[in-house]
Formats: structure tokens, sequence, C-alpha cells
């Protein structure tokens, strides 16, 4: 896993198509930006489990 520090108005790129910005920070809260291509699913971790265990029981 890579770390990294950053801070508001920074950007990661990832690959060529998606680009995570630091919107803000406050306290312990990190808002972020996440631009990608239409065809690139971006959901929380918690979303993405709900989603894949909701799959798994109506199989």
């Amino acid at each position: 896993m890579l770390i990294l520090t950053r801070n508001v108005g920074d950007k990661i790129r990832i690959g060529n198509d998606i680009i995570i910005s630091i919107s803000s920070i406050q306290n312990k809260h990190v808002k972020i930006g996440v631009d990608a291509p239409g065809e690139v699913k971006v959901r929380r971790e918690e979303i993405y489990w709900r989603i894949k265990n909701q799959l798994i029981e109506t199989a």
C-alpha cells in the first residue's frame, strides 16, 4: 500500500484518467474529490461490500 501525505488543493493521479483531489481537511475529516471516466465505478468501501453481499444473497 502506498501512503501519501497531501495538503488541501493537492492532487494524486492514478494512471492517465483518474485524479484524486484533496478538497478540505477539518479535525479528523478529509474531503476528497474523484475525477474518473464514467466507466470507472467509484464507491466508498462500505457501499462496495453492501452491494457485493446483496449480490451473494440473491444468487
